[in-house]
């Protein structure tokens, strides 16, 4: 217990921030893309509803992860959340609805 105060008054050197938004903001090819991704990558992190993205620092680094291998709302969702210093993305089902971003509906048309 004697750590406890020191605990309270200490901030990391690193911290970072993210956003939790919905999955209804990427394309259904987009989720298919992270899908794979999410196998083989440390940047994308499957979850039972949506993906958590890690956002490097490195411009170079972001292009070579979300770049030509993504159509444009995962490259514009990333850019957005880089632009405003967010290093983690969650993508979740249960994620807000954001109105000036576009909504997918991934239903299958019979």
């Amino acid at each position: 217990m004697t750590q406890l105060p020191s605990l309270m008054t200490e901030t990391p050197e690193e911290s970072y921030s993210g956003f939790v938004i919905s999955t209804s903001h990427i394309s259904l090819e987009d989720s298919q893309r992270l899908n794979e991704l999410g196998e083989k990558s440390d940047y994308v992190m499957q979850r039972e509803h949506g993906w958590v993205l890690i956002i490097p620092g490195d411009h170079s680094l972001v292009s070579n992860i979300y770049g030509e291998d993504f159509g444009v709302t995962v490259q514009s969702l990333v850019t957005w959340a880089l632009c405003r210093g967010v290093r983690y993305l969650e993508l979740d089902s249960d994620g807000q609805v954001l109105p000036f971003l576009t909504e997918y509906n991934w239903e299958v048309q019979e």
